[in-house]
């Protein structure tokens, strides 16, 4: 399980890494970006999630934790 989860977090942390985010900060991101894909994935099987495509959801999560880290990525060197 936890090479599973080693192999799906390693572009994001190479991506974080390469922009100079330390160990601290990266770990924090994981566990947001995990916490978040584990809530999702509870509520849409308990019919909780928006009347939207699960696609479209996903697509949505996806953007706010992945695409727009680039743009954030000053942010994050200050914490």
């Amino acid at each position: 399980m936890l090479e599973a989860i080693q192999d799906v977090s390693y572009p994001m942390h190479t991506i974080l890494h390469n922009a100079g985010i330390d160990d601290a900060v990266i770990t924090h991101w994981s566990r947001l970006v995990s916490q978040h894909l584990r809530i999702f994935s509870t509520a849409s099987k308990r019919k909780l999630t928006l009347p939207i495509s699960t696609k479209d959801s996903m697509n949505y999560i996806i953007n706010v934790l992945v695409c727009d880290v680039e743009e954030n990525l000053p942010l994050l060197h200050d914490f």
